[in-house]
């Protein structure tokens, strides 16, 4: 576990069996103002397990924190704290009780349940999780055109240098670029690009969530919009995305939500045009722009990367996770296509029992009763089909 300077807080440390004693300190530069325990002192707290943790070897295993119960919060805006744990080695559970520098209370935890990690755990846990990964391949077939195709370009937002590299007419913003649109005569454009290369534009100044709703509502305002039906809407950013297995290209986080929101939209609105293109220099942006057909792009070094589905490599002697052939397994939209047949994988090839199947309509759904002895055929003991919106709170209760 490598930590950074703002959770290395923990500056005394003593033992006496199966309890530990810390004082914390709030690393310089931090302020507790809007808290009740800054995070990074808290964290610092806990470091204190290390006091009554048995040593564990060159396995590379630690206890984290993972579930608190009993919490209570006496007073707020710390700097400094004086920490007692007392380690449940059998349970696995932490007691803490946390004071300040003058032996006021200030927040007790009845229990905190820990949780073994290890490198070994978290890869085999990435494998078990995803069957699949995005990975962006050179493509040779893939086209990277250096001149625009036919029709015209228009770039909204940023500094001009992505307009200037694509030869595009530039606007200040889609509010300029609505309005021209709104000028009497006028045509829409083959496509919009959307400049998003710069961290600190004036709609975002540096934050993930201004940037991103703000790429919200201009998606939105320009689908309303009848003139640019057939208009391409291009997102362009530069380093917001991770062509590099380590992640290490990534710059901006402020504008890497856009990839999220766009996937999203992009399902929802299939009948248009969306694409989102990544690049590490402005001057390269026209090979992912003009290169059409493709969702996703990324430029590296000159190169033309595209998105493609691929599967995860297990890594060797990682188990899938076992399920537990007595208890029920609740599948939502469950007399779907997809639902039915991940039922009977469930049943056939894990060996589960008892399945609860929902769906809006429950047993009354078209079909429910053949699901039900299909799935019986192939070993279910038990098969409830429940009437549930699973978008309903109270119904899922």
């Amino acid at each position: 576990l490598v930590y950074g300077p703002a959770f290395q807080g923990l500056a005394e440390l003593w033992r006496d069996g199966s309890s530990a004693y810390g004082i914390v300190r709030l690393p310089e530069g931090l302020k507790p103002d809007g808290y009740g325990v800054h995070p990074a002192l808290l964290d610092a707290a806990l470091h204190s397990l290390v006091g009554v943790q048995k040593e564990t070897g060159a396995d590379g295993t630690a206890l984290l924190p993972f579930e608190w119960t009993g919490v209570e919060l006496y007073a707020a805006g710390a700097t400094e704290l004086r920490v007692r744990v007392d380690l449940e080695e059998a349970a696995r559970t932490l007691r803490v009780t946390v004071a300040d520098q003058h032996g006021r209370p200030v927040a007790h935890a009845r229990g905190l349940r820990l949780q073994e990690a290890s490198a070994e755990r978290i890869r085999a846990g990435r494998s078990a999780d995803h069957l699949y990964r995005v990975d962006f391949q050179p493509l040779p077939s893939l086209r990277a055109e250096q001149e625009a195709p036919d029709g015209e370009s228009w770039v909204a937002g940023g500094s001009g240098r992505l307009a200037r590299a694509l030869g595009a007419q530039a606007f200040d913003g889609v509010d300029a670029l609505l309005v021209r649109l709104d000028e009497e005569g006028a045509q829409a454009p083959s496509r919009i690009v959307i400049d998003a290369t710069a961290v600190g534009l004036d709609d975002a100044d540096g934050d993930a969530l201004a940037a991103t709703t703000g790429a919200l509502v201009a998606l939105q305002r320009l689908l309303a919009q009848p003139l640019l039906e057939q208009t391409e809407l291009v997102w362009v950013t530069s380093g917001a995305v991770a062509v590099d297995a380590d992640g290490g290209d990534v710059r901006d986080l402020v504008h890497a939500p856009l990839w999220g929101l766009l996937r999203a939209a992009r399902s929802e609105r299939a009948e248009r045009v969306i694409r989102l293109v990544d690049v590490d220099a402005v001057a390269d942006a026209a090979l992912g722009v003009w290169a059409a057909g493709e969702p996703e792009l990324a430029v590296r070094d000159g190169e033309l990367l595209a998105a493609r589905l691929v599967r995860t490599v297990a890594d060797e002697g990682a188990r899938p996770p076992a399920l537990d052939s007595e208890g029920a397994v609740l599948i939502t939209g469950g007399l779907g296509e997809l639902g039915r047949a991940v039922a009977a994988h469930l049943v056939g090839v894990h060996g589960v029992r008892h399945v609860v199947l929902t769906s809006r309509r429950g047993a009354d759904a078209p079909g429910a009763g053949d699901v039900v002895a299909a799935l019986r055929a192939v070993g279910a003991e038990s098969v409830r089909v429940v009437a549930c919106d699973v978008g309903d709170r109270a119904q899922v209760a």
